[in-house]
Order: C-alpha cells, then sequence, then structure tokens
C-alpha cells in the first residue's frame, strides 16, 4: 500500500510547493491540491465563515476519500489544503479502516510573510482570511509536534526536515475518529 501525507497551513506557507515537490520526487507520487474540490460547488460557501462548517466537512471526506483511493493503489499521496488539527476527527473517520499510515504536517510561516507571498500569487484575495487562516494555525497545544517552520528555508531543505520528521508526524487515527468536531 501507499502512504499518505496530509500537508497544511496557512495560505502563502507553502503547502502546493513542498507536495508538488514530494510527489515529483517518489516513485508513485500523486499530489492533490484539496481546494480544487471547493470548485465543485455549484454554490460555495466563503469556507472561513461559521455557517460553512457542513459543506466543509463534506468537501474535507471528499478529498480525503479521493486520496485514500490513490494510496490504497500503492501511490505515494501528498495532500494539500487547509486541513487544520480540528478537522482530524473527520478525516480519521474517513481513514480508520484503510490500513493507511498517514503523516500530518503543518507548514508554519510568520504572518507578514504569509500575506506577502499569498498576495505575491493572487492580488484578489481577501487580506483578512489570510489573517484568520495564519491565527487558526498558531497556539495548536497538543498539535504543535506536527508544525514545520518554514521561515526562509528552500524547499530542498524543507523536504529534507519533512522526511526527517516523517516518522514521527504519524496521526493514531483509532484516537483521533473519537473526537467529538468542534465549530
Amino acid at each position: 500500500m501507499g502512504s499518505l501525507t496530509i500537508i497544511t497551513g496557512s495560505p502563502g506557507a507553502g503547502k502546493t510547493t513542498l507536495a508538488a515537490h514530494l510527489a515529483t520526487f517518489s516513485a508513485r507520487g500523486v499530489h492533490i491540491c484539496g481546494d480544487v474540490f471547493y470548485s465543485f460547488l455549484a454554490h460555495p460557501i466563503k469556507p472561513t465563515l461559521p455557517e460553512s462548517l457542513e459543506q466543509n466537512t463534506a468537501v474535507i471526506r471528499a478529498t480525503v476519500r479521493s486520496a485514500s483511493a490513490f494510496a490504497m493503489a500503492d501511490y505515494d499521496v501528498f495532500l494539500e489544503g487547509i486541513f487544520g488539527p480540528w478537522f482530524l476527527p473527520v478525516i480519521a473517520k474517513e481513514l480508520q479502516n484503510t490500513g493507511h499510515s498517514v503523516a500530518y504536517v503543518i507548514l508554519r510561516l510568520d504572518l507578514e510573510e504569509a500575506i506577502r507571498r499569498t498576495l505575491a500569487r493572487d492580488r484578489n484575495c481577501d487580506e483578512s482570511v489570510i489573517r484568520q487562516m495564519n491565527a487558526a494555525f498558531c497556539n495548536l497545544g497538543e498539535y504543535e509536534r506536527y508544525v514545520l517552520p518554514v521561515g526562509s528555508i528552500t524547499t530542498v531543505e524543507l523536504s529534507e526536515e519533512f522526511h526527517h520528521r516523517r516518522p514521527h508526524s504519524l496521526l493514531d487515527l483509532d484516537a483521533l475518529a473519537g473526537v467529538q468536531l468542534s465549530e
């Protein structure tokens, strides 16, 4: 069976860059951009609004199921997007009986650099969303152990650090599946 790695963090943290890099250097690598699944919705609710919880949960489930299908077909899957710890119970319930070992990595970047990077690639991005998401990935309590600080390191250095930490970044799906989802 292949592997499954979830790469998350605020906008601008480098999720897409790292996932694409890791997939490229895996003989059977797959890079899945979780944000694409929001484009399937004909009438989406802005994902940062409280009333989007049901929509976001459905999108997370669909995304994780797709990633799981590739991993079951012996691919090494690098799934990136906004998969904060608050959604780990949903993810765990989807993957609990698959036999996958799932690595989880949170990329953290300081706010000003996150704003700079995000606006450089998308001038129309709402800066308040960047601020909101960046704050959501700070002070994560028990999930701090999954944080990989980005700072000014290169993608290659970040990839090397990921490979070094991967064995210590595995999720306990059984324990997480029993946790209640909080809004």
